[in-house]
Order: structure tokens, then C-alpha cells, then sequence
């Protein structure tokens, strides 16, 4: 692996466990002031849309975090995953397009290519 496709697989994985992380305070935070009023339909309506955001806050950064972690131990198909979420994060303006954006980049160029010559090297150079 080289150390673009590297990077990509750390930057995933840094962005998406604040994601799971945001996810878990949602649906805590907004279940719990259905709790604090203590109004059964306050209760139902907040806990699911607690459980409706902040899962789908999981859902969307779990995916990045799994494949990065299995893309660092060199897992040939996490680099595929990989791919997949970083274009669903080019949909997450600011941080996310340019998270989505440099992981492409680095997981769909040709690693031999050198920035001076444009040109491939030979694997042994």
C-alpha cells in the first residue's frame, strides 16, 4: 500500500469515528429530553427521531471506519468500500468533499506514476 492510499485509509477512519461518536450523542441527547418531559408521546416521537438521525449518522461513518481499518491491514476489497464512501462524501460539504475527493484520488491513481516525469516506473525503481 502506498502512503497516499494509506493516508486515505487513516483520514476515513479519523473522520468517521467523530461521526459515530455525533451519532450516539443525538440519539442520546434527543431521546433524553423526551425522557426529561415525561410526556408519553413526547417520549415515543423523540426516541424515534433520536434513533432515525442518530443512526443514520452510524450508518453513514460506520462503513468508513471498518473499510479503513481492513484497508491498513492490506484487505484488497476494503480499497473498493473505500471508493464507495468517498464518493457519498463528496455530498458532505466542506470536510467530507475533501476527505472524498483525496481518497479517490489516492485509491484511483496509479502509484508508480512519478509527479516530475508523468510518467509509470518500473516496479523495481
Amino acid at each position: 500500500m502506498d502512503k497516499h492510499a494509506k493516508l486515505a485509509a487513516i483520514i476515513q477512519i479519523a473522520f468517521g469515528i467523530p461521526g459515530i461518536l455525533i451519532g450516539a450523542l443525538v440519539y442520546f441527547i434527543v431521546s433524553g429530553g423526551g425522557l426529561i418531559s415525561g410526556d408519553p408521546t413526547a417520549i415515543a416521537i423523540t426516541g424515534m427521531v433520536g434513533w432515525t438521525v442518530g443512526g443514520l449518522l452510524v450508518l453513514t461513518h460506520l462503513p468508513g471506519v471498518i473499510a479503513g481499518a481492513f484497508a491498513l491491514r492490506g484487505h484488497a476489497w476494503a480499497r473498493y468500500v473505500l471508493l464507495a464512501v468517498a464518493v457519498l462524501e463528496l455530498l458532505d460539504i466542506p470536510f467530507g468533499t475533501l476527505a472524498g475527493a483525496y481518497t479517490l484520488w489516492a485509491l484511483m491513481r496509479d502509484p508508480r506514476e512519478t509527479p516530475a516525469s508523468g510518467a509509470p516506473q518500473p516496479h523495481g525503481a
